[in-house]
């Protein structure tokens, strides 16, 4: 597959699922804590064509649907991140943080916030072909680019906000995030302005080492695109309130 401009189809998908692990019967629910977790699953993490590949998810959070609730907690929402989650967008494998106790109820998704991409391309293609698309010719990125510290996608209407039902007596539901690892990739890469010469060098040196020739890529997100148009490749499923 080739690193190229142009990427169409969803990036990043969301599902936040509510799921009732513990209790089977709603009417059964008492006005106990319940828990509410965090699962990040990465699709397509076998179509990625860097050896190195990831994002971190800082942060995810929430506030009572309840009018009441809401007003109770003030103007901070709820965190549910104890600390940041890093998600290999090469792994398939699920990462799960540690359940947050909340009180019985229904919440609403109010922001959600990750870092930008960090790439690796192990083996470069040659920066002197010029049959070779620029962008295959990095090694690194971002590199020495600056590009945005936090990705930030936020849900400020509570009428179309996703949902997740908490039960309580011990009962828990989770947050599910599918992200879309190849979609994801292919538009953070086609973000940077990448200029075709001779000295392509984008990676970083070690310790001790002489900084390498002037890199191929020297700007990022010219129009602003990258960040301002994820929310429109964010698709949210299974969130309406389960087993009520």
């Amino acid at each position: 597959m080739s690193r190229r401009h142009g990427i169409a189809g969803v990036l990043v998908v969301l599902a936040l699922v509510a799921v009732l692990i513990a209790c089977d019967d709603a009417a059964d629910l008492s006005e106990g804590p319940g828990n509410v977790g965090v699962a990040a699953l990465v699709e397509g993490a076998d179509r990625t064509t860097y050896e190195q590949a990831s994002v971190t998810l800082q942060q995810v959070e929430i506030r009572p649907v309840d009018p009441i609730a809401d007003e109770g907690i003030g103007p901070r929402p709820i965190a549910l991140l104890p600390a940041s989650v890093k998600i290999d967008l090469n792994s398939s494998a699920t990462v799960t943080v540690p359940s947050l106790p909340l009180n019985e109820g229904e919440y609403r998704v109010s922001r959600l916030t990750l870092s930008a991409v960090t790439l690796v391309n192990e083996n470069p293609a040659d920066p002197e072909d010029p049959a070779v698309p620029c962008l295959d010719k990095i090694a690194d990125f971002p590199g020495y680019v600056t590009v945005p510290g936090t990705l930030v996608i936020e849900y400020s209407d509570p009428d179309t906000a996703p949902i997740v039902w908490v039960p309580g007596d011990g009962g828990e539901s989770r947050i599910q995030l599918t992200i879309d690892s190849e979609g994801l990739i292919e538009r953070y890469v086609s973000a940077f302005l990448c200029r075709d010469t001779s000295s392509c060098v984008n990676a970083r040196p070690g310790p001790g080492e002489p900084a390498p020739p002037p890199p191929c890529i020297d700007l990022f997100n010219l129009d602003g695109t990258f960040e301002g148009d994820l929310p429109d490749y964010v698709d949210i499923a299974g969130v309406a309130a389960a087993g009520r």
